[in-house]
């Protein structure tokens, strides 16, 4: 009463069944199939791309070579002077304080510059808390001296542009190339 029944095998009815249910089938896989190809195509362009793009374009710190400006600093009073760009909130620079007091220490003929991107008291504090004794300290945005991570220090030449970086927590083999550099001007 009322149920459809499958038509037998062989007669025209099942033919038309076959040919309906496969048509179905093949349509659903067209549309899974479409659906993941335009799936991918918008993946590959918006996320995948731009974020190749983001990274090829991004850098922590100013490569050699680049001129820095920094509002009251005159690069050519000295051969050259080497900037430390820390953070109060920087749990990096809080770990790596004792060898920034050591590099403010050290009988160096540069001068040294602490670069922080907060206030003057708060950075007079966290300085004065690390017993990190500067020539200068500087609070000023970061990005003016194109560094985005923290801690960064960057040898300045005499005209103003980087001589060498060094980015993130170091080694000790890159805190005594650190040393060398600043013994070796």
């Amino acid at each position: 009463m009322g149920s459809i029944r499958p038509a037998q095998s062989g007669t025209p009815a099942h033919k038309l069944q076959r040919v309906r249910l496969v048509t179905e089938i093949a349509a659903n896989v067209a549309i899974i199939c479409s659906v993941g190809l335009i799936a991918f195509v918008l993946f590959d362009r918006t996320l995948v791309s731009s974020s190749h793009t983001a990274i090829r374009d991004f850098t922590v710190a100013p490569p050699p070579g680049t001129p820095i400006r920094l509002t009251g600093v005159d690069w050519s009073a000295h051969a050259s002077t080497l900037i430390v760009a820390i953070s109060s909130t920087c749990p990096h620079c809080m770990k790596e304080s004792s060898f920034y007091s050591d590099i403010t220490r050290s009988a160096h003929r540069i001068p040294i510059i602490v670069v922080m991107p907060q206030e003057s008291q708060t950075a007079q504090s966290f300085l004065g808390d690390y017993h990190i004794k500067p020539s200068r300290a500087i609070s000023a945005d970061l990005q003016g001296i194109q560094v985005k991570v923290t801690p960064t220090l960057i040898l300045i030449s005499s005209s103003g542009v980087v001589r060498q970086t060094w980015v993130g927590e170091l080694n000790d083999t890159q805190k005594r190339e650190v040393f060398q550099a600043l013994d070796h001007l």
